[in-house]
């Protein structure tokens, strides 16, 4: 009886052990995760390598945000990525990660299960602004937005997308601020260009940072009487710094005598046209401008509308004459008829 139950704790401890074995090939225990955050918007993750792994050739390691469905798998063969986080709409103060490793056909055994690690976020995320609008005018931005609240003190900070040393380093604070009552802004002195810049906008409790869109300024329309025709145009010299003149175009939409018309594009690199001029009608244009497919994308809302001419009325004398005329005539006829009459009674009444 105790040689069978020797042998039982034996086996038993020996499937021990190797289920022991297996559970540290497949769930290394000791990453040794650290992060730092470079700035506000990037985060150095590094880690050493795992206990439990056979050896160093072949193994790769993975790297997903659990809690985002869009987030791809990032691959690396190294002991650290560089991930840039706090870019989007979210109020979150943190990101949850699966870090796992894998191998190739000959190291099978570097296969992991993943393991979870969460970064958290140096200062609270919040809603610091609201509206936030950039436009781009020539060699720089201006950007404005409604504060949340007013009584806390707001600070802009922004720099352009890149991952080396240099660019992390260059956050710029915007000096250049001014308020028109509801709206703030700032004039970033930076060179426009669309989803280029990471923003920064933060209070002593809260920050808040995005990717803005830039946009170009509505674009002034001018509109001029040339024989028989208007002409339309508007001053490229505001745009001509972020792309050539031949990659602009614009859009007109316009009404005449209130029916309005299907909108009309120019040519690449025109910025005029010319259309048919009813005098006897009032015109309403509306235009934007937008950059063509051989310079990076940028676009403007439609300008406020331009009102030209009016909507002339018939001539009221010739009304006044198709009114009348007809009453006149009947009463001609009606007199004629009567003075007939009369003129037949009294002659008849003699013969008698």
């Amino acid at each position: 009886m105790s040689v069978i139950r020797g042998l039982f704790v034996s086996v038993t401890l020996s499937a021990l052990i190797m289920a022991l074995h297996c559970k540290a090939d497949q769930y290394p225990q000791q990453w040794n995760l650290t992060y730092k955050w470079l700035d506000r918007f990037t985060v150095n993750i590094s880690w050493k390598k795992p206990i439990g792994l056979a050896d160093d050739s072949g193994i790769k390691y993975c790297m997903k945000n659990i809690e985002d469905d869009n987030d791809e798998v990032r691959v690396n063969d190294k002991l650290e990525i560089i991930k840039t986080l706090l870019t989007e709409e979210k109020r979150t103060d943190s990101w949850t990660y699966h870090i796992w490793t894998i191998g190739d056909n000959s190291s099978q055994s570097n296969e992991s299960v993943p393991a979870m690690y969460t970064i958290r976020t140096l200062k609270p995320r919040d809603e610091v602004v609201k509206d936030f609008k950039c436009f781009a005018i020539t060699d720089k931005m201006n950007c404005s937005w409604i504060p949340a609240n007013r009584s806390q003190n707001l600070v802009l900070s922004y720099r352009i997308i890149g991952r080396t040393q240099e660019e992390i380093q260059k956050l710029n604070k915007c000096d250049e601020t001014y308020s028109n009552g509801e709206r703030d802004g700032c004039y970033l002195h930076i060179e426009p260009k669309p989803q280029n810049i990471f923003v920064l906008v933060e209070t002593d409790t809260a920050m808040m940072t995005f990717i803005p869109d830039i946009d170009l300024l509505p674009p002034r329309l001018s509109v001029k009487e040339e024989g028989v025709n208007l002409k339309l145009s508007w001053n490229a010299s505001e745009f001509k710094k972020m792309c050539r003149e031949s990659e602009y175009q614009y859009e007109v939409c316009y009404s005449e005598c209130n029916e309005w018309s299907p909108c009309q594009k120019t040519s690449p690199g025109k910025s005029s046209m010319e259309i048919i001029y009813n005098k006897n009608c009032q015109y309403e244009f509306k235009s934007r401008v937008m950059t063509t497919e051989y310079c990076f994308s940028l676009s403007s809302t439609f300008a406020e509308p331009v009102i030209y001419g009016t909507n002339k009325t018939p001539d009221e004398t010739l009304t006044v004459v198709a009114i009348f005329i007809p009453i006149i005539l009947s009463a001609c006829i009606i007199l004629s008829c009567y003075c007939f009459r009369r003129y037949i009674f009294r002659h008849s009444t003699k013969c008698l």
